[in-house]
């Protein structure tokens, strides 16, 4: 019965006790700050004008990366805007779920996949931000 580990000398998970389970106060403006971001595409949208809304997304990128940038989001953002390209072509080629009048990109708005990109992103430091993950810029 050596090979027996007692209760008292293993170390369970110690880190998931120990660590709080709402993240402060201080965290969930850095959520609001970065959701205006977002809500500020979609100020945008209701002008149906595609290169003004492309611009939007840009602008918001860009501004959103020049503020607060973490290690490798432009790869994040990048494999966003591709996946959103290959699931909205695809739904559209597939399931034929909503159709675009003025699609400049292969039928679908050129917009359309930077967004995808941008919601990557944002839900990866909403994430963070909820669960307590430290990032470091």
């Amino acid at each position: 019965m050596e090979n027996v580990a007692l209760a008292e000398n293993v170390a369970f998970a110690p880190s998931v006790f120990e660590q709080p389970l709402i993240p402060k106060a201080g965290n969930w403006t850095r959520v609001w700050k970065d959701l205006s971001w977002f809500f500020l595409v979609l100020a945008v949208l209701p002008s149906h004008q595609e290169s003004i809304i492309c611009l939007g997304v840009v602008a918001v990128v860009a501004l959103a990366f020049r503020i607060r940038y973490y290690p490798r989001e432009w790869l994040l953002f990048g494999l966003g805007t591709a996946l959103g390209l290959v699931f909205e072509l695809g739904g559209d080629a597939i399931y034929k779920l909503q159709s675009w009048s003025e699609g400049s990109l292969l039928g679908i708005p050129a917009w359309l996949p930077l967004f995808w990109g941008l919601g990557f992103v944002f839900i990866r430091r909403f994430g963070n931000t909820v669960l307590a993950v430290r990032e470091t810029a």
